[in-house]
This record gives C-alpha cells, sequence and structure tokens, in this order.
C-alpha cells in the first residue's frame, strides 16, 4: 500500500512547498540555466537555448539567463533556482552538486548512466542513451532556492528533456524514458524521515 510505505516521508520542501522538477517555474525570474561544457559542449548549449526559449514562450516572455558552468561561482548562483543542462560527466556544475544532491534524493549517476531509488527501495538503473533522468533538491547554492538537473545519457536525450521541461509533471524526479513521455517517479522515503 503506498499510502503506508509513505507514512512519514517528508519531501525537501522550499517555503513550504515540496521541490519539485517544475517548482521554478513560479520564480522564472529568479532562476539561471547553466549549460555543461566537459563533454557534449554544444549539444548542452543547444539545450539550454532550447529551454530558455521554452521558457520565454510559457511565461509571459522572461527570458531566463543562460551561463556556461565555467562561467559561474557558487557565489553567483546564490540568491536563484538554478537549472543544470547536462549529466555529471557533461557539466562540472552538476558534477559538484550530484553527491549531495544524492543524500536527499535516491538518484545516483554514472558516466553514461543513472539509478534511481523507488518507493519500494527498488534500484533501476537507466542507460540506454535516449532515456534522461531530471531530478530536484535544495540548491547547495542557496537553501530558499532549488536545483534541477536535466541529465540525458546522451547529447540528444538531455536535449529532448531541456526543452520539454516546463511540460513536465510537478515531481522531484522525472524520468524520459528513450525519448518518450516524461514519467514522474514515486520516491523511496529515507529512514529516519
Amino acid at each position: 500500500d503506498v499510502a503506508a510505505s509513505l507514512a512519514g516521508f517528508t519531501p525537501p520542501k522550499l517555503d513550504g512547498r515540496p521541490v519539485s522538477v517544475t517548482g521554478w517555474s513560479r520564480d522564472p525570474e529568479e532562476t539561471v540555466i547553466v549549460y555543461g561544457t566537459t563533454r557534449d559542449a554544444v549539444a548542452n548549449k543547444a539545450a539550454a537555448e532550447a529551454l530558455q526559449v521554452a521558457v520565454r514562450q510559457s511565461r509571459n516572455g522572461v527570458i531566463v539567463p543562460m551561463l556556461a558552468d565555467l562561467d559561474v561561482t557558487d557565489e553567483s548562483l546564490a540568491g536563484r533556482h538554478v537549472l543544470l543542462v547536462g549529466r555529471p560527466a557533461a557539466n562540472s556544475v552538476t558534477a559538484s552538486v550530484a553527491e549531495e544532491l544524492a543524500k536527499d534524493v535516491p538518484v545516483t549517476f554514472g558516466q553514461e548512466s543513472a539509478t534511481v531509488e523507488n518507493q519500494t527501495g527498488t534500484g533501476t538503473a537507466y542507460a540506454h542513451p535516449r532515456t534522461a533522468v531530471v531530478v530536484a533538491g535544495v540548491s547547495r547554492f542557496d537553501a530558499r532556492y532549488s536545483v534541477v538537473v536535466v541529465a540525458g545519457l546522451s547529447a540528444d536525450a538531455t536535449y529532448f528533456a531541456a526543452k520539454s521541461l516546463v511540460g513536465f509533471p510537478a515531481a522531484q524526479v522525472v524520468i524520459v524514458p528513450r525519448g518518450g513521455s516524461p514519467v514522474p517517479i514515486l520516491l523511496k522515503p529515507r529512514v529516519g524521515e
């Protein structure tokens, strides 16, 4: 029974609201897109641009600033929601937050794979190159804001997920399997929460 398994589960919250891959969209003026340059740099920049256009079209012309991972500092990301385009192997900022994010969200990344532990405690590994894992957590740059990682397991998957992000369901983890429709994942409650 899902209700019983979630008893006592408290997802991370910002201003009393659960963290979600789309929570930042309430504050697009306080959001920044950071694309990876470590690998797939051209594709990650194109994905960030597609996300920027999607936000502008869905949020009354708001243009979210876009920066390369090499051009940001922790201080420049404070006071904003941070949308990270590229898996840890492709984005140095994603790599810097992945381990800390995994403490709150049961998602771990490999070079071109990801494992998500669902609410039953089962870890599902994703390695198909057209799959993307999108995960949200409280930002380490400023705990009043969220960080969202758009981690395609290939450049193509990152692009597809980034350009579609504004239409995703509100969940802390969303899987985009093999270029298909986004699927929200019910997470396993953390021990002691």
